[in-house]
């Protein structure tokens, strides 16, 4: 602090806070200040303190932050072509044996208002209240800011600057946006409805067979006749989602799944509310809006075309809603089983499906989901 010298020039090391641990601790917590709150704030705040020492309506040279200790009359404006460097004009004082630091500049650190000869230290035992050492000066009207420790000078404030208009409203700043990509857990499966007529087979009201740890299924999301009896076969998914983290807002979501030798109609997605394992009376393990359809594809060859459902606004508001836990989906044939019409005799329509069970790790179903 001597002659006004920042006693952390070098930083605030370690070094420095073991030497001023006080003006330290303080200095920490305006430069935080500025690192979390707009520019736009802290310039304000330096401008309103500035308002609230000097005079109502006085004026600066662009640039100039005066010293600590002057006065100014109220609604003083400087001399046109006045500079720093000048004589003061009429109205100004120093305080008794102020004295600039050699070089000092506009714009630099303003010196504090305790000026102590060079090198000068406190005399050992020397605490506050005890008679001012020899060689220290204050300036008139002189006061500890509130809560101020011994040998901690006032926090430096650099001048004000004006700034862009805030006006993206305060708060921390929204967190960067994160996509996650989660192959679908083991035990999806898939349930195959049988009825001597279309009604019983698509309400699952006679016999219902499941297929558990199949690598792939012909007939994965089905409805047709055959052999004078109708079937429905429909598909059961899930995906862990505990590594999202609870409360996070979903922007999008993708499902991907290949598609297995079938493809002969459309196929839909929705909301799953099966068990956990896939049991035979989850039949009707499924509820509310589409989150999607599309044309089915199988893969050829070593070309997945895997068969990707963007899921519509009420698909991201359910995956939203059981982010850090499990997400069940249903796969259905579009064009019979979900608007419940008899396919007819004779009639079949077919789409096939891989499970995560399949051996290659790239035909395995996914979910991609974007959130912050």
């Amino acid at each position: 602090m001597a002659n006004g010298k920042d006693p952390c020039a070098g930083g605030l090391s370690s070094a420095c806070f073991k030497a001023h641990p006080g003006w330290a601790k303080m200095a920490f917590a305006y430069r935080l200040l500025c690192a979390l709150a707009p520019p736009g704030i802290t310039r304000r705040l330096q401008k309103y303190l500035l308002k609230a020492i000097f005079g109502p309506g006085v004026m600066f040279p662009p640039g100039w932050m005066p010293p600590p200790g002057i006065t100014f009359p109220p609604g003083y404006t400087f001399p046109p072509g006045w500079m720093p460097g000048d004589p003061l004009p009429s109205g100004y004082g120093w305080p008794p044996g102020f004295a600039m630091p050699t070089g000092w500049q506009p714009g630099d650190p303003v010196p504090w208002d305790l000026i102590l000869p060079e090198g000068y230290e406190l005399p050992p035992g020397w605490t506050w209240g005890d008679p001012l050492p020899e060689g220290w000066t204050w300036p008139p009207g002189f006061v500890f800011p509130p809560g101020w420790e011994g040998g901690v000078p006032p926090i430096y404030v650099p001048p004000w600057e004006p700034g862009p208009i805030n006006t993206g409203g305060g708060g921390a700043p929204a967190a960067e946006p994160v996509e996650v990509t989660i192959v679908a857990s083991a035990g999806g499966g898939v349930l195959k409805s049988q009825g001597n007529n279309w009604a019983d087979a698509v309400a699952g009201s006679v016999w219902v067979y499941i297929y558990l740890d199949q690598g792939s299924e012909n007939q994965g999301m089905t409805a047709e006749w055959s052999s004078s009896k109708w079937f429905v076969w429909r598909s059961f998914l899930y995906f862990d989602l505990s590594s999202i983290p609870a409360g996070s807002t979903v922007n999008s979501v993708v499902v991907g799944v290949t598609g297995s030798e079938e493809n002969e109609s459309e196929v839909c997605i929705q909301k799953g509310t099966q068990s956990s394992p896939l049991v035979s009376t989850d039949w009707p393990g499924f509820e509310g809006a589409l989150f999607g359809n599309l044309t089915w594809a199988v893969a050829v060859g070593e070309v997945l075309n895997t068969n990707i459902f963007t899921l519509n606004a009420a698909g991201i508001a359910y995956i939203e809603s059981v982010v850090n836990s499990t997400a069940k989906l249903c796969l259905r044939e579009y064009t019979k089983d979900y608007p419940n019409i008899d396919p007819g005799e004779s009639a079949h329509f077919w789409n096939g499906i891989v499970f995560t069970e399949h051996p290659t790790v790239a035909k395995r179903p996914y979910i991609t989901i974007n959130y912050q």
